[in-house]
């Protein structure tokens, strides 16, 4: 008799869930594009470096979607900034043809004891109007 949990399929396959990947597809800002972000911090703990497109891909997605992308420059338009005592973050327009998990972002600074990931509850508040655009490169970061 086969139990709950066993058999031939891996993990995630049993319940037709697609197997993600242990990193994260990001645009990694440039040189250039980061000392254009730090020159605006206002925390202590200054970050500037990539916009995270997709966290946790599936194998699938990744091959198909991403992978095509790898290595590509890419025009970051920046739409809107907002901040408040813990963080600081600059939301960018998605970028056309890849798809994202969140609220497109890149985390610019935080208050000593404040995570990146912040940036997150932060864009949920007001936002104000800012354009700025900055190159970056698309690439997959594993963790």
């Amino acid at each position: 008799q086969l139990r709950i949990g066993e058999g031939s399929q891996k993990k995630g396959e049993r319940m037709g869930k697609k197997k993600s990947m242990s990193g994260l597809v990001v645009a990694t800002l440039s040189v250039a594009a980061s000392e254009i972000l730090t020159k605006m911090a206002v925390h202590e703990n200054v970050y500037c470096h990539h916009m995270t497109v997709f966290f946790r891909p599936a194998r699938a997605d990744y091959e198909e979607t991403f992978g095509p992308h790898l290595g590509q420059k890419v025009a970051l338009k920046v739409v809107g900034i907002a901040a408040d005592e813990k963080g600081q973050a600059v939301v960018v327009e998605p970028l056309e043809g890849i798809p994202s998990n969140r609220t497109a972002h890149i985390t610019v600074s935080c208050a000593e004891g404040t995570k990146p990931f912040y940036s997150n509850s932060l864009l949920e508040s007001e936002v104000v109007p800012f354009e700025l655009e900055l190159e970056a490169q698309i690439e997959f970061v594993h963790f």
